[in-house]
């Protein structure tokens, strides 16, 4: 479970939270590069079976047929990290927090002199290091704390 109510908002650890940004950028830089190498080894596996089907068998399409498998399978290999990018660069509400957010709306909520949440948003501001602001509408009553 990710302690995302449990943090005294007030007393946030930049430097900390700025480290687990890097770890998590890491991560798709990572595996950015392993796709980049297994695409590369494709590319050299396919140039080596078409050569020896064009070789052996005088098969000339071989080399257009490999190409365009290898291309596929590369294509398919890229998309969870394209789809993981975007969500990213979208801001979008990572699913991972979809059932936590009620809780912790409830716990806000529980806070005395709140009186509403309004315009809730969270996304990812890494791989995996979730960012999120909301309104908190306080009631007319409500007293100043420092």
């Amino acid at each position: 479970a990710l302690p995302i109510c449990d943090e005294d908002l007030t007393d946030i650890d930049v430097k900390a939270a700025n480290e687990r940004a890097r770890e998590g950028g890491k991560y798709q830089i990572m595996q950015s590069v392993f796709l980049h190498v297994l695409a590369d080894t494709l590319g050299s596996v396919g140039v080596v079976i078409s050569s020896l089907l064009i070789d052996r068998f005088g098969c000339m399409v071989a080399d257009p047929i490999c190409s365009i498998i290898i291309s596929i399978l590369i294509a398919l290999s890229v998309l969870p990290l394209i789809r993981s990018s975007l969500h990213i660069l979208l801001q979008r509400t990572p699913s991972e927090l979809d059932s936590l957010l009620p809780d912790c709306y409830r716990q806000v909520m529980q806070i005395k002199g709140v009186f509403g949440i309004h315009e809730p948003h969270f996304w990812t501001l890494c791989t995996d290091y979730y960012v999120g602001t909301m309104r908190v509408q306080l009631a007319p009553d409500a007293e100043s704390t420092k």
